[in-house]
């Protein structure tokens, strides 16, 4: 692929270690936690991963790479809607929070590895619920419409929020298959010149800026994460990520 590298479990485990801290989770009270149930997807450092959040909000059981959870032990989910969090422990003992968007029907999510100085390296994934076995992808699975909503760090909050709405398409295109991208006061296109289809991810490259774009596709194939960076990373606040079903 011309700009995803896949480092593999060694790009997951020093990612998770040096996420940064947190200040833990809401577990949530006497009713199940809404999104309680077994998650698994695809993570952009080309490995599979999983974990189960239980019916009050604990996290567990992560695996990832068709082996341990790497460097996340566990933790809790907050109560949303849309953009979750799941606070975890790491091996050194620190709290990394991780953001966890999910789409209104409580059954896909982008879930979020923010990166620190000194290389920011940010890592996300495509999750399920109740997910299976990853199909076998083609191509033409990304052509189409899709909806959800984004989150962008805000300068004058100085913080990540959520942006609504967020539509994009693809098509079929010569020699790359072509995306436009729309929110809330612009519109971007550019065109899918690399990835790795086997595990469901497309790469592509923004017109003009020439910012990366990078989509993983659930095992449904109904609900795409994506993750959008400048073509020179100074921060994380660099970093836009999106929650998307298909129409």
């Amino acid at each position: 692929m011309k700009h995803l590298v896949l480092a593999g479990t060694l790009l997951l485990a020093v990612a998770l270690v040096n996420c940064g801290g947190g200040s833990g989770g809401d577990p949530g009270g006497t009713t199940p936690h809404p999104l309680d149930g077994t998650w698994r997807g695809t993570l952009s450092a080309g490995v599979q991963i999983s974990f189960r959040i239980d019916a009050a909000g604990t996290v567990s059981d992560f695996q990832s790479g068709g082996g341990g959870g790497g460097a996340l032990l566990g933790g809790t989910a907050s109560a949303g809607p849309d953009v979750y969090v799941l606070t975890l422990q790491n091996t050194t003992g620190d709290l990394v929070d991780c953001p966890f968007l999910v789409d209104p029907a409580g059954r896909h999510g982008t879930f979020v590895l923010l990166g620190v100085a000194p290389t920011f390296i940010s890592l996300f994934a495509a999750m399920e619920r109740g997910a299976t076995n990853a199909p076998t992808y083609f191509a033409p699975d990304i052509w189409g419409s899709w909806t959800g909503f984004g989150y962008a760090y805000d300068q004058p909050s100085l913080d990540f929020v959520p942006i609504s709405p967020a539509t994009a398409t693809a098509a079929d295109g010569t020699p790359d298959d072509l995306f436009t991208v729309g929110l809330p006061g612009s519109i971007f296109d550019g065109a899918f010149d690399g990835g790795v289809l086997s595990l469901g991810i497309w790469g592509g490259t923004v017109n003009i800026s020439l910012a990366e774009v990078i989509v993983i596709m659930s095992f449904d194939k109904s609900y795409v994460a994506v993750m959008s960076r400048p073509a020179t990373v100074t921060g994380t606040e660099d970093y836009s990520f999106f929650a998307l079903n298909r129409n």
